[in-house]
């Protein structure tokens, strides 16, 4: 008799009432566990929410965020032209945005979006870290984003990257579902969040490329899930349509390699370990790049990131689950490797741990099920896997702490800068800002100084002027102005070399300086004009 048959039998002979204790019992374990899942999301959640709500001021909205900000507030057609002209992401965060900041504009109300999505990142974590390895593997793998040093402070940012982690995670989740039953209502919501995905950031196009490794290189997955797969995607770029013209737009600027290197900076050896450092640790220690300093590399930082790597391809490549943590595997290796490469193609390194911090919770479950794996030998394994996830969360939060008591980690101060020029400011005063940045992020803090400034734009990136072109390029700053009495000068990077001194020369012959202060990468100067000139 086989096993199916015999059990089959058994529960024919059981009698109904012993049987309906049965499925009573099992229901009530069922039941608990769930909520005890439950609880424990719901406090990671909640802890992870916390963490990036307390620091939400912790430094200055840089320009990007400004610029963010600058996009939601305007009409939806020009929102989506402005992004589709001058900007190099897609429009689908600064679109999310502008509904958010219905309730209000503040650094705390623009940026608690994307910190309210880097938050809900730990439920599909757990999810897909629950599926690959089991519940200790979940708690632990969310409980690490929740904590991440890197994940909180893309998190605590007015840009796309909190949005883009949440929806990478989601993604996966709903294609490991989709291949293992084939229902379409999975391969909807996979196909649904991929397209979300690509209009968030381009790098969503290497989670697609990723998925589709894991889909064709499994030997097990039937033509039914490559169908699945094939059609999904192809549903998404349908969806992603509209968009393809200003896709083509936005490259043929970007992707220019006097620009790229302008924009990017050069790869330095460093960046391979802060893409492991980073997502394990939290970067910072031995002299480690954080989330915006990349300091030069140095061996002992070797011996310290090398063991969370050796875990990290342990994790995903142990024989249990072997397909599925296949999958996770890819998800994190396939975009590091190909940005990786195309940096070195382009002599520009695009693997900025901002731009990356969407793999966290992939590296996340990699690590904890490296853990597990090695841990797996020992006595009370469950225990010794807590205590070294606690001792991460720790380190992570370390790292977090000694970054934002960093000054290199507040480079721009453009509240400083705002606050400064408020206090001392005049109505009759006016204003020039150079470059352009200048004039949409302290447009943010003190924006009484746009209605009359003036706006210098920079030469454009690469170009390469000599000093008297320089200087022909340089707007008459005092005509422009009238007849003020006192201007200030709002300056920040980048600038090419010798035009900042320029264009103060400009007002030299009319105003004299009278104060100057600098905030990070931003300076502020006060002219006022000479006694004797005076009206």
């Amino acid at each position: 008799m086989s096993r199916g048959l015999g059990f089959g039998a058994l529960w024919t002979l059981w009698p109904p009432a012993g049987r309906s204790r049965a499925w009573a019992t099992a229901w009530a374990a069922a039941g608990s566990r769930w909520r005890l899942e439950a609880l424990i999301v719901s406090g990671l959640v909640l802890l992870a929410l916390g963490l990036r709500g307390a620091l939400l001021t912790a430094r200055s909205l840089t320009f990007e965020e400004t610029f963010s900000v600058h996009v939601a507030r305007l009409p939806w057609g020009l929102a989506w032209r402005t992004v589709a002209s001058i900007d190099s992401h897609p429009p689908l965060y600064y679109l999310l945005l502008k509904l958010w900041i219905w309730f209000g504009s503040s650094p705390i109300a623009v940026r608690s979006f994307s910190a309210f999505l880097g938050g809900l990142a730990v439920v599909p974590t757990w999810l897909l870290a629950r599926r690959v390895g089991g519940r200790p593997v979940a708690v632990g793998a969310a409980a690490l984003v929740a904590t991440s040093a890197m994940a909180i402070q893309a998190s605590i940012e007015a840009r796309m990257y909190a949005q883009m982690m949440f929806l990478a995670v989601w993604a996966t989740y709903f294609l490991l579902r989709a291949s293992a039953n084939g229902r379409y209502e999975w391969w909807v919501a996979y196909g649904l969040a991929i397209a979300a995905a690509l209009y968030t950031h381009y790098f969503a196009f290497f989670v697609v490329l990723a998925h589709g490794a894991y889909v064709f290189t499994d030997r097990r997955a039937e033509w039914s899930v490559r169908r699945g797969y094939l059609i999904a995607v192809a549903g998404a770029f349908v969806v992603y349509a509209p968009w393809v013209p200003a896709v083509g737009q936005q490259m043929a600027v970007i992707l220019r390699p006097d620009v790229v290197r302008e924009t990017w900076g050069r790869i330095q050896p460093e960046v391979a370990l802060n893409i492991l450092a980073l997502p394990s640790i939290g970067g910072y220690f031995l002299g480690l790049g954080g989330y915006y300093v990349s300091p030069p590399w140095q061996w002992p930082q070797m011996a310290l990131v090398l063991p969370f790597a050796a875990l990290a391809v342990v994790g995903g490549l142990a024989r249990s689950h072997s397909d599925t943590r296949r999958l996770i595997l890819f998800c994190w290796f396939v975009p590091v490797s190909v940005l990786m490469a195309g940096s070195l193609v382009v002599a520009a390194h695009y693997a900025r741990p901002r731009t990356t911090s969407f793999l966290e919770p992939f590296f996340a479950i990699l690590l904890v099920l490296g853990l597990a794996a090695w841990l797996r030998r020992k006595s009370r394994p469950d225990v010794g896997l807590a205590v070294a996830v606690g001792f991460l969360m720790a380190l992570n939060l370390a790292a977090l702490g000694l970054s934002l008591s960093d000054s290199r980690y507040r480079p721009f101060d453009w509240a400083g800068a705002g606050r400064y020029v408020e206090q001392r400011w005049r109505p009759d005063d006016r204003a020039v800002l150079y470059p352009f940045p200048a004039r949409i992020a302290f447009g943010y803090y003190f924006p009484q100084a746009l209605p009359n400034a003036v706006t210098v734009l920079a030469p454009s990136p690469g170009s390469t002027l000599t000093a008297a072109q320089l200087r022909d390029s340089m707007p008459p700053v005092v005509r422009s102005l009238g007849s003020a009495q006192r201007i200030w000068f709002v300056v920040t990077l980048p600038v090419p070399p010798g035009t900042v001194e320029l264009l103060l020369e400009s007002v030299q012959s009319t105003y004299e300086r009278r104060e100057a202060a600098a905030f990070g990468g931003i300076w502020v100067f006060l002219f006022e004009k000479r006694t004797g000139d005076r009206s």
